[in-house]
């Protein structure tokens, strides 16, 4: 198990121990304090999604993307998840 300080770790490669367990609590961790993005190295990004409405995003983003845009996309993730 790794440190306590690694717990909301935004880049899952700087764990110390990398292995399944370790990254399913560091993702179980971030999920809890609605941390849904993390990386995994350099160009994956992980995203987790707590199917619920996250102040995260501004209303200024959800203009510029297009909310009908988003719940197509969204439904279009779920679907393929199921």
């Amino acid at each position: 198990m790794n440190p306590v300080q690694y717990d909301l770790v935004e880049d899952l490669a700087s764990l110390p121990h990398v292995n399944e367990s370790n990254v399913l609590h560091s993702l179980q961790q971030r999920y809890y304090s609605n941390l849904i993005h993390t990386y995994a190295g350099k160009k994956t990004l992980l995203i987790i999604n707590p199917v619920n409405s996250l102040s995260i995003y501004t209303e200024k983003v959800c203009n510029y993307w297009g909310m009908q845009r988003c719940e197509i996309r969204y439904r279009s993730i779920i679907t393929t998840l199921v």
